[in-house]
């Protein structure tokens, strides 16, 4: 990986972790639950279409390459079914807004496609390093209901006003990181995309 990214990583990494944190303490105070995490955690989530930033797939690659390389495949296949329904650009900027990606979205979680670092014991492979996407969920239904083709008429989010705020200002940041580049991509497409030139 190139110094840049590398450096990129390094300071990416311990925001996510620092979000990790205050996630857990506010949690903790408002008595919250969330289905993900539990004992039997649920990975309802880890079939849709996560978009990231580089920050976010330089994390990945620099603390879990050998899993990407090995997992390359299941990438490939991926972008190759998300190029095949939109062949269109799909990245995200200030110019385009999420439009580009809100239909592709909705036909990849019908597709019930797993994320290509969900294990087949249903743990993330890659939890320590996994995107902001990932981490902002806090499910508190029965995580059954999150395995139903239309989740929005049973998946129940808790929303908290202070990781809210967080949430923004870790894109603004991570954002403002990458010099103009693409906003957000489709993780199958960006990871591929940085491992071309690691």
């Amino acid at each position: 990986m190139n110094p840049k990214m590398k450096s990129l990583a390094k300071t990416s990494l311990p925001i996510l972790r620092d979000y990790d944190e205050l996630q857990a303490l506010q949690v903790a105070k408002e008595g919250i639950t969330p289905s993900c995490g539990s004992a039997t955690p649920c990975n309802g989530c880890c079939k849709m279409l996560i978009n990231i930033t580089l920050s976010e797939a330089a994390v990945i690659l620099l603390n879990a390459s050998s899993l990407v390389r090995v997992r390359r495949a299941r990438l490939e296949e991926q972008v190759h079914l998300i190029r095949a329904y939109s062949p269109k650009s799909l990245e995200i900027t200030k110019e385009s807004g999420t439009e580009p990606l809100i239909d592709l979205a909705n036909f990849y979680w019908q597709q019930q496609i797993p994320c290509a670092f969900l294990e087949d014991d249903g743990r993330c492979g890659i939890y320590e390093y996994r995107p902001q996407a990932c981490r902002e969920y806090l499910v508190i239904n029965d995580p059954a209901d999150c395995y139903n083709p239309d989740p929005v008429q049973t998946v129940q989010l808790v929303s908290i006003h202070a990781l809210e705020e967080m949430q923004q200002e870790i894109r603004k940041l991570f954002w403002a990181a990458e010099n103009g580049g693409p906003k957000l991509s489709p993780m199958p497409i960006m990871l591929l995309g940085l491992l071309r030139y690691a």
